[in-house]
């Protein structure tokens, strides 16, 4: 059996992880790339797992084939057959800069297993692992891995708003947060097509959100259908109040000024309740730091 065998990212001392998945059956050991290991042999997979260097394993279901699209959509429909899955998320992984998309990938193969009755659900545990690479022609590979994915039930109480982003660093704290909580992220701005610049950029500096999946909307004013909670070093109310609306059955927005002026007027008199946090008013948190602070405020007091 082939498998591949992604890394985390901290220090490893490769020589000592290629003995330590000798010890538990890999035959075969060789480095791909800067992120992933090769291993072909019968392995112990749940003892390799729970090793603190590997962050996923992924059981290939067939070596390289020059890409067709056709061919690509009866192999993933034979691996889930072959695993009896009936849902999957798409992981897709380009070795190279090719012409093709993640989203086109997953137009191809996502409607053609649906109509098999096997649904695609980004928050599966059974992921269905898509390398495609360009060495003259285009070739894929396809793998299956079952990986733990903590549910997220409350996701939906809560959306971002941050108002009047300036800075593509900025934007891209709220974007990885966002990602990390799988939060709705909305910016209120009256520039969209300037803002539109410098969210491109704010995309390019934050690697590994998949953005097909992330929710992103651009307004002009604040949505009306979300009780707002705003943020300021102004704010009247304290984080007890703060706790006590997170045990609300309600959908809230929680709403950010940029990190220059803060909140404006007229967001100030749109929110319905408006939080100090911290006791620290001459420098107060940066809005991704408390966004950061907040969810893990609801989380201790879920």
């Amino acid at each position: 059996m082939q498998y591949l065998i992604y890394l985390n990212k901290f220090e490893i001392d490769l020589d000592k992880l290629k003995t330590k998945l000798k010890e538990l059956g890999a035959n075969i050991i060789e480095k791909e790339d800067d992120n992933l290991l090769f291993t072909f042999g019968k392995l112990e997979l749940d003892k390799v797992k729970s090793l603190q260097e590997i962050k996923q394993v992924i059981e290939l279901y067939n070596d390289w084939k020059e890409l067709d699209f056709k061919t690509l959509q009866n192999d993933c429909l034979k691996l889930a057959k072959t695993y009896k899955i009936k849902n999957y998320a798409i992981k897709t992984n380009f070795l190279n800069k090719i012409q093709i998309s993640a989203k086109s990938i997953y137009k191809h193969v996502n409607p053609y297993l649906k109509h098999e009755d096997i649904i695609p659900d980004e928050e599966s545990n059974n992921q269905i692992y898509i390398q495609i690479r360009k060495d003259g022609k285009i070739a894929y590979r396809i793998g299956y891995s079952q990986i733990e994915i903590a549910k997220r039930e409350d996701k939906k109480k809560f959306s971002v708003v941050l108002e009047h982003p300036r800075l593509s660093s900025e934007i891209g704290d709220f974007l990885r947060l966002c990602w990390i909580f799988r939060l709705k992220l909305i910016i209120v701005t009256d520039n969209k097509e300037e803002f539109n610049k410098t969210l491109k950029k704010a995309k390019e500096e934050t690697k590994g959100i998949e953005y097909e999946n992330f929710q992103l909307e651009i307004v002009n004013e604040i949505p009306d259908y979300l009780e707002i909670i705003g943020f300021s070093k102004h704010g009247k109310e304290n984080e007890k109040k703060l706790i006590e609306l997170f045990k609300e059955n309600k959908s809230y927005g929680l709403l950010f000024g940029n990190d220059t002026y803060g909140l404006t007027q007229k967001a100030r008199d749109r929110a319905n309740h408006t939080i100090r946090l911290t006791e620290e008013d001459k420098k107060p948190l940066r809005a991704s730091h408390a966004l950061s602070y907040i969810m893990g405020m609801y989380y201790c007091n879920k």
